[in-house]
């Protein structure tokens, strides 16, 4: 199925194992149901009434936003295993979830403009290095600046961030310092090959020289140096689940809420709409969205949240007029 002439040759890991699980609670769900035909072809397995029935068992136990994950995902496994059959209705379905589904979490309630996290990162190690910390402590502090400040400016997915390697995707050639990431390692199966942003070049050099040896120092006696960019405070490679936690963390403490890293993908695409509406384009390449469809999403919400901004202002200006009238007819009586 994953052969080089198959569509799904493409598909990374982390979406094989998606497609792979969709397609083994499928194929178990006929089966508790006695519906399963091991001598069937898989088109003459999927009915719109089954998919029916089989979406709904799957909504009285998992998110909304799971259930649109794995019906996509099953779609796409059976396109590739019965080519020749037209499961327009399948995309269809999946589009009509992805309508239906709502996040677990409201984004707009964590959302924060993306100059403001860049600016808390540049805030962090600006502290890290104004001498008062001890290096064990300013090391990390340090550490989770760069990593604020580098998500926001180049949004890599956390995946990617989480596994950057020194010489491997975090590389240095005549004109910089470059983030770059082979199609196996994307979720969109597309090469990212990004520069990083000048301004934080002598920030990564610093940590680099400085904080990130103090992290490793602090590794057991016989542990192998790692290459990862991001150590931990026991000097190994930090987990994505640490990462996740820093960078929460970090948020909190400056904004009151914490902003987890997915969202500064949005942060990023949602400023960009705000700011600079007439390259809003360019966001889709920055975030690595196949098609501007995704992107769109962020550009409606800045719309939202301007018109938002707009009415308020004008129903502040509305209530000081009608103070100063209510004030004038106090003066009358």
């Amino acid at each position: 199925m994953f052969g080089s002439t198959s569509p799904a040759a493409s598909w990374s890991p982390r979406r094989r194992r998606i497609v792979e699980q969709a397609y083994g609670q499928w194929l178990a769900w006929l089966h508790n149901n006695d519906l399963l035909d091991e001598d069937s072809p898989p088109e003459a397995r999927v009915t719109p009434e089954r998919m029916t029935a089989f979406i709904n068992q799957l909504a009285a136990r998992i998110s909304q936003v799971s259930v649109t994950m794995m019906t996509g995902a099953l779609g796409r496994i059976l396109a590739v295993l019965s080519p020749d059959i037209d499961w327009a209705w399948m995309r269809r379905l999946y589009q009509d979830l992805k309508g239906w589904a709502e996040p677990s979490r409201d984004k707009r309630v964590a959302m924060v403009p993306a100059k403001d996290l860049f600016d808390l990162g540049l805030h962090l190690m600006d502290t890290a290095e104004d001498g008062d910390p001890a290096p064990y402590f300013a090391a990390p502090l340090y550490r989770d600046g760069l990593l604020i400040a580098l998500l926001i400016t180049r949004p890599v997915r956390m995946r990617n961030i989480s596994n950057i390697e020194l010489g491997r995707q975090l590389v240095r050639d005549e004109a910089g310092y470059w983030l770059r990431f082979p199609p196996d390692e994307t979720k969109t199966g597309i090469e990212i090959d990004v520069p990083l942003p000048h301004a934080l070049i002598p920030y990564l050099k610093t940590y680099l020289t400085k904080h990130r040896p103090v992290l490793l120092g602090r590794r057991k006696a016989g542990t192998p140096v790692t290459m990862a960019l991001w150590v931990s405070r026991w000097g190994t490679a930090m987990i994505q689940h640490a990462i996740r936690d820093q960078i929460k963390k970090r948020t909190k403490d400056a904004f009151g809420k914490a902003v987890w890293p997915h969202l500064f993908r949005d942060s990023a695409a949602t400023s960009m709409a705000v700011e600079d509406p007439e390259n809003v384009r360019l966001a889709a390449g920055l975030l690595g969205h196949t098609t501007f469809a995704t992107t769109e999403e962020h550009y409606i919400l800045a719309h939202m949240l301007e018109a938002g901004r707009r009415f308020q202002r004008v129903v502040l200006g509305l209530r000081g007029t009608c103070n100063e009238e209510g004030d004038e007819d106090e003066d009358e009586e």
